[in-house]
């Protein structure tokens, strides 16, 4: 069954035995990199080695872990470009941290292949990573996975850099999960290659009014999505897939606060969309079911651009094609 769709208005070291171990280790260079656990010891630099327990700074594949009042340094900075395989929030006691950009928006941290960023579920503090953040070092598609499983109030997982590709192509997958609350707040763009965000998890992925969506592939099958900013790359390439998958709560996607164009709106049984505005809202109502379309596909009319959200005029015109039902509200 297909719904034609028009809208118009959001450890231990190991040990090794003998002489060559010996000047194996002496030989060994001193700054390589490997997973520490960040101390503050000394500063609150990012690359100061002297602040990781592993007296070498994360790089590509290695984990930073976060599990302290970190000696009270916890707005950390770096100056450049970095790289790391994981960052990790753990641990009730951990103080909020934020990574921020050292040079005034020119630094960047890049994750490395299959990249992740989690907040535990005993994380009680935000946390927010403010730097710029480039998924991947390598061109090719690779997915990268955002978890918050705290669903502690106020334990958001804050991005508020600018999150993309950089000069790699390929697609990458932006995998957002968890049962706690992310919000993008300055935005996603694709860069020389292409993101695609999918949403999964119970939890809610918010997009702030005023970020930057210059993407044009996202999809939800569990949890909350609201997009309170425009969506694609441009007018009418954005489109959005909510299925609801796993049961249970309707997966959600609410559209709110600006006009929004997509070229695509797949609606699965079960989900729901909600069109919003700061001048009126209108939840729409298909089988029954308030603010839930529930068709298996939802596609632009036939010789339309897209499909036209107006959130401010408050307005949503269907057409609805199934047994005879409802053609329009």
């Amino acid at each position: 069954m297909k719904k034609l769709i028009a809208i118009s208005p959001s450890g231990q070291m190991a040990r090794f035995a003998g002489p060559v171990a010996a000047l194996l280790a002496v030989c060994a260079p001193s700054g390589q990199a490997a997973s520490g656990t960040w101390l503050g010891g000394s500063s609150a630099q990012w690359t100061n080695p002297a602040n990781w327990s592993a007296a070498s700074v994360p790089g590509a594949g290695e984990t930073a872990t976060f599990n302290s009042a970190g000696n009270g340094n916890t707005a950390l900075f770096f100056s450049g470009s970095a790289t790391v395989g994981a960052v990790i929030f753990d641990t009730a006691s951990v103080a909020s941290y934020g990574i921020y950009d050292g040079i005034g928006g020119l630094s960047t941290l890049a994750l490395g292949p299959a990249g992740t960023i989690t907040m535990s579920a005993s994380v009680a503090a935000p946390q927010e990573i403010a730097t710029n953040l480039t998924l991947g070092t390598a061109s090719g598609s690779d997915t990268f996975t955002f978890t918050n499983a705290s669903i502690v109030s106020g334990a958001t997982l804050f991005f508020s850099g600018t999150i993309g590709t950089g000069a790699n192509t390929g697609l990458k997958t932006l995998a957002v999960a968890g049962a706690g609350t992310t919000e993008i707040m300055r935005g996603i763009t694709n860069g020389a290659g292409s993101v695609a965000v999918a949403k999964s998890g119970t939890g809610t992925l918010n997009f702030a009014p005023g970020s930057v969506l210059g993407f044009n592939q996202l999809t939800a099958s569990d949890g909350t999505v609201n997009v309170n900013a425009a969506l694609g790359a441009g007018a009418g390439t954005a489109a959005v897939s909510v299925t609801n998958t796993l049961g249970g709560a309707p997966t959600t996607v609410k559209f709110g606060y600006v006009s929004q164009q997509l070229s695509s709106l797949t609606i699965g049984a079960g989900a729901k969309v909600v069109f919003t505005s700061s001048v009126a809202s209108f939840a729409d109502v298909g089988e029954g079911k308030a603010g839930s379309l529930t068709a298996s596909s939802v596609v632009p009319e036939p010789g339309s651009i897209g499909l036209l959200l107006l959130g401010g005029l408050g307005l949503l015109q269907c057409r609805y094609r199934h047994s005879g039902n409802w053609l329009g509200k």
